[in-house]
């Protein structure tokens, strides 16, 4: 690591935490709460952490989900998980937490113990830190008993990010972090199903007009807009599917695609897309893109990809009614939006409901509850 050198010593022990989050974190300094994280295992399995720090978290491995709050991990459902994977899921967190400098955002003390330092958040709870020598980068991290230890970090021009790190019971770990300062959902911490998918984005909670994530097709930055508004969009691959028309049928034959989407470590994109006019009115779509610096996409037989380029969309959130009315209301908003507006449509009109069709088929309660997103890319 080619850090720069640094004369800890000079500095007094209450301005350390300040000066490494400076040197580290100036960049993202308001965004290391609340964050989407990868957590890749030397054996390869990974897990998906999205967490306000440093103790409410989903943690998701595979098809099962978990999560802590309170200090208690139980299933996403609220069932029971066994002792060891809730123990995994709390030293995930933790570990996490570490690569985030948790405990130097949180310091409101800083006390030199010689040879390092004891950090104290606004709750009382304590950590220890040490820095690699004659720098300002963190090098251990101490949980109560449980030292984990930063070995590598990714450096740009304004920030040190920690990305390989050992834990006493994880091992060697490596933690990509997908998002940061994230806004989720009311209720996404909560054992019954959250409103927003975890692949989706961030969900600003009550009023529409305040602002969210939502990556697909890709949009920075938007506003679940009840009336059509112009946003830009970033490229996406779909994987296009028959459209059955039905939930259930919807279900089977979409999640066996997010789930080879997922093997071959590709990033899904958002929720499902139905077509809702001209040419692929009869199909659906999974949205995905590759991951940087990662492998691209080797489509089984049988599958049919598209692409939507990166440009403008024309977006609208319509208010009233279940997934099929919003659907149907969007539709209308968007053509007569195109019309007023003199805007040219590159595409079909796209709607995407807010549900989790790669685990289940939506009931009526939550059909009649999801916010739908309508869409069409313009010129």
């Amino acid at each position: 690591m080619n850090a720069r050198r640094v004369d800890v010593g000079a500095l007094a022990a209450a301005n350390v935490p300040a000066a490494v989050l400076q040197e580290c974190h100036a960049q993202v300094m308001h965004r290391m709460e609340s964050v989407r994280a990868r957590v890749a295992f030397a054996d390869g399995r990974a897990l998906i952490v999205q967490t306000v720090l440093p103790g409410v978290a989903r943690v998701r491995d595979g098809r099962r989900e978990q999560l802590l709050r309170d200090g208690e991990v139980v299933g996403l459902d609220g069932g029971k998980v066994e002792a060891h994977v809730a123990a995994e899921v709390r030293d995930v967190v933790d570990l996490v937490d570490a690569a985030a400098f948790g405990p130097l955002h949180r310091a409101v003390s800083c006390a030199d113990e010689g040879g390092g330092f004891t950090l104290t958040d606004g709750s009382g709870a304590t950590y220890g830190l040490q820095l690699h020598d004659g720098t300002l980068l963190p090098s251990t991290l101490r949980y109560g008993d449980d030292e984990v230890h930063v070995d590598d970090y990714l450096h740009t021009q304004t920030t040190w990010i920690a990305r390989a790190l050992r834990h006493p019971r994880l091992g060697a770990c490596r933690v990509l972090f997908e998002d940061g300062g994230v806004v989720f959902g009311e209720g996404f911490f909560a054992p019954a199903r959250a409103e927003v998918d975890p692949a989706q984005g961030h969900q600003a909670e009550g009023d529409p007009s305040r602002q969210m994530r939502t990556p697909l097709p890709g949009v920075v930055v938007e506003t679940q807009s009840p009336t059509p508004i112009v946003v830009d969009g970033k490229a996406t691959r779909l994987v296009l599917l028959p459209d059955p028309g039905d939930w259930k049928a919807r279900h089977s034959a979409y999640r066996p695609v997010i789930e080879e989407l997922e093997r071959q470590d590709q990033r899904i994109a958002g929720f499902p897309l139905l077509f809702v006019d001209g040419a692929q009115s009869s199909l659906m779509a999974a949205p995905f893109r590759a991951r940087k610096s990662g492998a691209a996409f080797e489509p089984p037989s049988g599958y049919a990809l598209a692409d939507v380029p990166k440009g403008r969309l024309l977006v609208v959130y319509p208010t009233e009614g279940d997934v099929a009315a919003k659907t149907k209301s969007g539709r209308a908003l968007l053509e007569r939006a195109l019309a007023n507006r003199k805007l040219t449509a590159q595409g079909p009109i796209v709607a995407q409901p807010f549900v989790h069709l790669h685990e289940a088929a939506p009931d009526a309660a939550r059909l009649g509850a999801a916010k739908v997103r309508v869409w069409v890319r313009v010129e």
